[in-house]
């Protein structure tokens, strides 16, 4: 038996335990904190936790643990599942009823929290998060809580979209989130925190060897000794590694050998004893399973083939020995601190360290490894016929090891598609890939897993290898297969591409491969052709063909395609029937809930976000959907949104968010090769750009756009577009209105293509008088006449008119009705009412210092400063009060106005004050990086610094000074 040399305290953490009891101290005062702790295996990451534990348990603060395991594929949300089902076997639910709205929410994660044992609804990340943090910030009431999640460095992609949402989120809630996590790797999990560290929302503590004080101190802490001898002392030196797990097993194995003796003078090594010393973990590992019994020990082989956390009830089929034998000889492994009883499920054990599995699998010879995992694999699918969570993935591994890669692909595809179902596309895309790469192309399930990875690589972006995929399929297709069937998907993709051309020959090759369900195949070919014609606007035949699918299709029966139809549908309605649109929108949304089709869900979702944008909105609908999208791994439909959010941020006026979010979109589609979707992205990275006044930028992407394998009509109206909106800011009516009139040019080929440079023409045109008539009978007459600035702009032009006729009433009542068409696009409004301004002040009617002053306050707070003067001439003029010019910087304290710092610059100096880096700068304001890096140096220009450094410098005693 192992004698207990477990050190009983901490050595070499006071600054680390220091944190963590601060981090207790201040979630019972209802502050939310994350702590990172970080390093390598064996560093005493656990030990520390566990300590965390025992002292919030000690203050009668509620625990939650899970830890995510190293398998070939991680299993989605299989930390956070172990810590909720933990608390829910400690009777959680019982005594917090008032959650159980929430925990219902949650069902992805712990299935057995559905209600009523419905299936649940797809959720996203973010609202899995919501969910998560709402239910924690439940629990820790007034006393707080933790969450503990170790070894995330194995986690899944999508526990980190969920953990990443509840940090960022945590302030006030009352909890404490503690992880773990080697620091090697570029997993997911690893990426996420190094992404919030960056923007500070976690604490990151890593962990070193320990040096030779601290180490000795251990040693005689675990030895209960005074003083050591000089050659124990040099042994742990020579054989730990500095590292306290390391320090504890060689101390337990030595004394165990006899090699460390507990004498009259104290421990020390006994040279008689002979070369007893191992050279590594392994050995320990080796010296320790060889003291045990032989029983014992194959008990103990076969548990190290489950996993490191094993349900011992599987112990005695396996081994072949009654349970009294394999209690016994756990009881044995837990002596000899190679097990201990598992902190979640007392009926579970867990191998102490996940080195002790990796050395204990190293004791068996491969035929050895080879009987076990076939004896192992038999007993899950006898006692666990269902193979619920992570049991899949490694009875998929014991397939695999035992050369039966049609079974391990099988189980693998059972896995992908509870991903899929989850809505976690990120996460079943490498498991199918893995399926793919084990399947035989004579094996039965070889179309199933290539059917399902073409449709996940299809939601993930990656087209090219979906189409590959379905090539591979046609080329090998079993006679028993219908070839229909996989045209469709290949069809499919090429939509979610761009690719027309492609899709349509998909679609005309299901139509001739005379498969055994025509109907069907016709039904599916037809909706697919109409998202083709409804995306090149022949919305006639869109609806006729999507009709037409939806009124022979039962939802219950076929939801996958009526869902398909209604989005088609939608999408032709949407222009001309808003109402009609958002609902078959929302019935595209239930289908998709109650069916688990997360991935057409989320395009109903996409769609239903359109209206934010169509609308005006703020963005917040846009930027949940985007962010539940790339949450999931689907990255088409997030490109997608991308191009929302950057449209309207232009609509606002707002070119660094503008900017932004189409650059970001435009790599997206880039890297995706959906050539169609970047030339609409790249068109906004140009208009952007012309409103941010970067030509360099404009041209670059103008550039690249005309490199684009496809023609894009449209660049050519955006790129003319953007010329004049270079114009715009500098109150050069004459040149804008040649701008204009050249881009009018273009958009009177394309009707429908809703900017507002029609109706910013027609009040040009207006103003300075040059064939404003039909100009304005044009603009009234044009199909895009519903963009909101084209409505706007064509009563503020009218009221022009009519104001030079005389009727001044109806003048003033037409300025209303523009500010009313027009109330959510602030720039243009009061770009618009200054021209009406200047014409009011001539012809002596309405408002007009009122829309001068009103304008110039927002002129000035953008930075637009050739505008703000061009309203300060015009008050002049009219004789009245002039404002100064840092006036309208709302925010601004005085001595910053005074050397011109605008109010975007004073947050930047805010968020410098508080040592934020540029580029989480940028993410928290949506500018670009090389925008917050002007703003610094402008900074500098102004208060009189060098460089970066001397504004990071003047912003710490700015924000000094605001205290």
């Amino acid at each position: 038996m192992v004698r207990d040399l477990l050190c009983p305290t901490l050595v070499g953490r006071d600054a680390e335990w220091g944190r963590l009891e601060a981090a207790l101290d201040a979630v019972g005062d209802g502050d939310g904190v994350a702590i990172a702790l970080l390093g390598e295996a064996g560093i005493g990451k656990s030990r520390l936790v566990s300590e965390l534990a025992g002292a919030a348990a000690e203050r009668g603060v509620p625990v939650l643990d899970g830890r995510a395991v190293d398998a070939p594929t991680p299993v989605p949300f299989r930390p956070l599942f172990e810590a909720l089902a933990g608390w829910s076997r400690d009777g959680g639910p019982d005594s917090h009823p008032e959650l159980a709205g929430i925990r219902e929410v949650l069902a992805p994660i712990v299935p057995a929290w559905r209600p009523g044992g419905e299936p649940s609804y797809p959720v996203s990340a973010m609202e899995l998060g919501d969910a998560l943090l709402r239910l924690l910030t439940g629990i820790a009431g007034a006393r707080g809580c933790v969450l503990v999640l170790e070894d995330l460095h194995w986690a899944d992609p999508d526990t980190a979209g969920v953990l990443e949402y509840v940090v960022d989120n945590l302030a006030g809630s009352g909890v404490l989130c503690a992880v773990t996590a080697r620091p090697e790797g570029s997993g997911d999990a690893l990426r996420m925190m190094r992404a919030l560290a960056s923007r500070r929302a976690v604490t990151v503590l890593e962990l070193q060897r320990l040096g030779g004080d601290d180490l000795a101190e251990m040693v005689r802490r675990c030895l209960r000794a005074d003083e050591l001898s000089e050659n124990v002392d040099t042994m742990v030196r020579r054989f730990s590694d500095g590292l306290p797990f390391l320090v504890e097993e060689l101390l337990a194995s030595t004394v165990a050998s006899g090699a460390l003796v507990d004498g009259p003078e104290g421990w020390h090594v006994d040279g008689a004893v002979g070369p007893v010393l191992p050279q590594g973990f392994e050995e320990l590992v080796r010296r320790r399973i060889g003291a045990l019994s032989e029983d014992a020990a194959s008990v103990l082989l076969a548990a190290a083939v489950l996993g490191r956390r094993f349900d011992a009830e599987l112990l005695p089929a396996i081994t072949g020995r009654p349970i009294g034998e394999v209690v016994a000889a756990l009881r044995s492994g837990v002596a000899a601190q190679l097990l201990v009883v598992d902190r979640v499920d007392p009926g579970s054990f867990e191998l102490r360290h996940a080195l002790t599995r990796d050395a204990l699998l190293a004791q068996l010879l491969p035929i050895e490894r080879t009987a076990l995992a076939r004896k192992v694999l038999a007993a899950l699918e006898e006692h666990e016929p269902e193979l619920p969570g992570e049991l899949t993935e490694l009875a998929a591994s014991l397939a695999e090891q035992l050369g039966d890669g049609s079974r391990a692909a099988e189980l693998l595809l059972v896995a992908a598609r509870r991903a899929v179902r989850r809505g976690a596309f990120s996460s079943a895309e490498p498991v199918l890939d893995r399926a793919w790469r084990l399947v035989r192309r004579d094996d039965p399930v070889w179309p199933e897993v290539g059917s399902e990875l073409m449709a996940v690589l299809t939601e993930t972006g990656d087209i090219d290898r979906a189409l590959e995929v379905g090539g591979r399929l046609l080329a090998d297709l079993p006679a028993s297969v219908d070839a229909a069937a996989i045209h469709l998907a290949m069809a499919r993709a090429a939509v979610a591409a761009g690719r027309t051309g492609s899709a349509l020959a998909s679609l005309e090759r299901a139509r001739v491969a005379e498969p055994a369900h025509l109907a069907a195949v016709a039904a599916d070919a037809d909706v697919i052709a109409a998202d083709i014609a409804a995306e090149a606007r022949r919305f006639e035949e869109a609806e006729r063909l999507a009709s037409g699918v939806l009124a022979v299709t039962d939802p219950e029966v076929d939801p996958a395609r009526a869902c398909h139809a209604l989005l088609v549908l939608g999408r032709c309605a949407r222009l001309q029937r808003q109402d009609e649109a958002a609902h078959l929108f929302d019935r595209a949304i239930a289908i998709g809930e109650a069916h688990g089709l997360h991935a057409l869900r989320l395009r109903a979702v996409m769609d239903r976000a359109w209206f934010e944008l169509v609308s005006f909105g703020d963005g917040q609908l846009m930027t949940a959907a985007r962010d539940e999208a790339a949450g999931a791994g689907a990255l088409v439909v997030a490109a997608h949104l991308d191009n929302f959010l950057a449209w309207s941020a232009i609509d606002h006026h707002a070119p660094e968010r503008a900017v932004a979010a189409a650059e970001r979109g435009a790599a997206l589609a880039r890297k995706l090769r959906l050539d169609v979707l970047q030339g609409m992205l790249l068109g906004g990275s140009i208009v952007a750009a012309a409103q941010q006044g970067d030509r360099a930028l404009m041209e670059r992407r103008a550039a690249e756009a005309a490199a684009l394998p496809d023609d894009h009509a449209n660049l050519a109206i955006l790129e003319a577009w953007a010329r004049a909106e270079l114009v715009l800011p500098r109150d050069d009516l004459p040149r804008l209105h040649a701008e204009l009139e050249a881009a009018m040019v273009l958009l009177r080929e394309a009707p429908e293509f809703p900017i507002p440079a029609r109706g910013l023409f027609a009040l040009v045109s207006v103003f300075l008088d040059r064939d404003a008539e039909a100009a304005l009978a044009e603009l009234g007459a044009d199909p895009a006449f519903n963009h909101a600035m084209s409505r706007a702009h064509w009563h503020y032009a009218n009221a022009i008119l009519l104001g030079r006729a005389g009727e001044h009433a109806e003048a003033a009542s037409e300025v209303a009705r523009g500010d009313s068409a027009s109330t959510p696009l602030a720039w243009f409004q009061h770009h618009a009412r200054r021209l009406v301004a200047e014409a009011a002040l001539a012809d002596g009617w309405g408002e007009p210092i009122r829309w001068l002053r009103e304008a110039h306050l927002d002129f000035a707070g953008r930075g637009d400063e050739d505008l703000a003067a061009s309203c300060r001439r015009l008050l002049t003029k009219a004789g009245a009060p002039v404002p100064r010019k840092a006036s309208a910087d709302t925010g601004v304290p005085v001595d910053l106005q005074a050397k011109g710092i605008t109010a975007r610059e004073v947050e930047v100096l805010e968020l410098l004050a508080e040592a934020m880096p540029t580029r989480e700068i940028a993410e928290r304001l949506f500018l670009s990086h090389r925008t917050v890096e002007r703003h610094i140096s402008n900074i500098a220009v102004k208060v009189g610094v060098p460089g970066r450094a001397g504004v990071v410098a003047f912003a710490a005693r700015f924000a000094a000074s605001a205290d």
